[in-house]
């Protein structure tokens, strides 16, 4: 018995759906339905039962007496885990997708080894991320696409700007240029997420082949040192790559959209919940404060940060 099979377990009694518990946990139905197999073949009793001609799905009686001790293991668990995170030792356990780990957070990072006898800070992408926050193998995390978990508190952080640089001197007498004289066949392109795939789509269509494809972002560098080379990258990248800056253009169509990191948490776990909660805000806002490229922080008017 383990605490994804008890999470789907309550999903599924909560929506009396197989379907919409598959849609509430972000999983699979066919994942959905071996979690259930296997919390029933270890207690020994079928659990649910789903009538001929109806989508409804009921408890058993078995069901029905599991159901307050599955709830009550699920609140131990979950005490559990506050306990072990709030102990004597300071651990703090991030992930962040790759970009943000190399060229956003490093500052941040060493302000939290200031209070944290132990970091662990990982690269994952976003569904992972808030899939790890959801069973607890992470205090925090921090992503660019906003998705509607269950029991996950999801909010914005800040904005940055995308920039367009190039490499091309057919461009040099231009002081804007516009994407449709762009050939993606120069192109270093980078995927910064959806948003940024859907602007891409609009203006050189699905079937564009890029001079490199790189998720390795360092490499840049490299590769823009080839002639009438283009792409785009985003401020904390760029000031991270002093030596690009010379290479950065206007363009007389609109940008792609501002990247928005937002921060993902444990609704159960709030961050002021743990011993070292108070002095993580204190640290993450100063870096907001003091980080020049962020275009906008989130959540208060006067545009401080949305934990003051």
């Amino acid at each position: 018995m383990d605490y994804q099979q008890i999470e789907s377990f309550l999903a599924i009694a909560k929506t009396k759906s197989m379907n919409r518990a598959a849609e509430l946990l972000y999983i699979s139905q066919p994942t959905l339905t071996y979690r259930l197999r296997k919390l029933e073949q270890e207690l020994g009793y079928q659990l649910f039962i789903r009538k001929k001609g109806q989508h409804i799905t009921f408890l058993t009686p078995e069901g029905s007496t599991f159901l307050p001790i599955a709830e009550r293991w699920k609140a131990a668990f979950d005490e559990t885990n506050v306990f072990k995170v709030s102990g004597a030792n300071t651990q703090i356990r991030i992930a962040s997708t790759s970009s943000l780990n190399a060229f956003a957070f490093p500052n941040l990072y060493y302000k939290l080894r200031s209070f944290a006898d132990s970091l662990d800070i990982r690269s994952y992408h976003s569904y992972e991320i808030y899939s790890k926050v959801s069973i607890q193998e992470l205090d925090i995390g921090f992503v660019f696409h906003e998705s509607q978990f269950q029991d996950m508190q999801t909010v914005p952080l800040f904005s940055e700007k995308m920039r367009f640089i190039c490499n091309g001197k057919e461009f040099d007498d231009q002081l804007t240029i516009h994407p449709i004289n762009l050939h993606p066949s120069n192109e270093i392109f980078t995927d910064w997420g959806m948003e940024y795939r859907q602007w891409h789509k609009y203006w050189f269509g699905e079937s564009a082949h890029p001079y490199v494809h790189l998720d390795s972002i360092p490499l840049m560098e490299h590769f823009f040192l080839s002639e009438s080379s283009w792409t785009f990258i985003p401020d904390s990248v760029l000031a991270s790559m002093p030596k690009l800056n010379k290479y950065v253009r206007s363009l007389s169509a609109p940008y792609p959209p501002d990247r928005v990191c937002h921060m993902v948490t444990n609704a159960h776990h709030p961050i002021r919940d743990f011993r070292w909660g108070n002095q993580f805000l204190d640290a993450l806002n100063e870096f907001l404060a003091t980080s020049p490229w962020l275009t906008d922080l989130y959540h208060a008017q006067d545009k401080t940060p949305y934990i003051k």
